[in-house]
Order: C-alpha cells, then structure tokens, then sequence
C-alpha cells in the first residue's frame, strides 16, 4: 500500500482541536502547522494501530518519508532550521527529509544509518549487486 498524506502542505489547515491543544504556540501560522504535524503524526498512529489489529505488523515493512522540505510560500522562515533552503531547491532545507523504516525482526529498533538515501534506494535489488 501506498498512502501519501497531504499534511503537511498547502493549503495551511487544521482541526480545531489540535489547534488548541497548542496554545503555547502564540503565532497563528505556525500554530497551524504544528496543528497539521500534531494530525499526521495521529493518523500514521492509526495505520501502525490497523496493521497491529489485524496481525500485520510483523511482517509489512513501513516507511515514513517526505518528498522535499518545507516551501518558503508558507510564510514561515524558520519551518528548515538549521537548514537552508526550501523546496525545489538543492540545499540542505530542500533536500533533508525523515527517512524512517520499520520492520520487526529485521530492522533493529533505534538503528541509525549513516550514509545518505533517497526514495530509489527502496527498490534497489540486494541481489543484483
């Protein structure tokens, strides 16, 4: 499966709800975008919760990733810190994305791989090389 959440991206909405579990955040903008963060991070909780319920999680490998960094048009500057950069661009901020896998009994939990990946690498053929 294949699912490509929308969040976080334009255009710049959130739940009520997760908007004002965060009123510590006193700027708008970025309140709603921690709002849309706060969202995502729940709903890839609920994917990870239904391949548990239905004895999948052992076995499905789960890549958490982005395509690109934050975009500048959103009005918030600091969104790739330390990074430079936006999307569309090749500095650090345009490039720097997560990339997470889990898959138990094969991927050690906390493992930290130091070298740099891309989306390709994912179906790079072990066996051919």
């Amino acid at each position: 499966m294949y699912l490509a959440f929308n969040a976080v991206h334009t255009p710049l909405q959130a739940l009520k709800s997760d908007y004002d579990a965060l009123p510590q955040i006193k700027d708008h903008r970025l309140r709603v975008y921690a709002a849309m963060v706060r969202s995502l991070d729940r709903n890839v909780g609920h994917v990870l919760a239904a391949l548990k319920a239905n004895g999948l999680d052992k076995n499905t490998l789960v890549i958490f990733t982005s395509d690109n960094g934050g975009a500048n048009y959103i009005g918030l500057p600091d969104i790739n810190r330390p990074y430079r950069g936006w999307k569309a661009t090749f500095f650090e901020g345009g490039i720097h994305v997560p990339f997470f896998m889990k898959l138990p009994g094969r991927i050690p939990a906390g493992v930290t791989y130091g070298k740099p990946v891309a989306h390709v690498d994912i179906f790079r053929d072990r066996g051919l090389g």
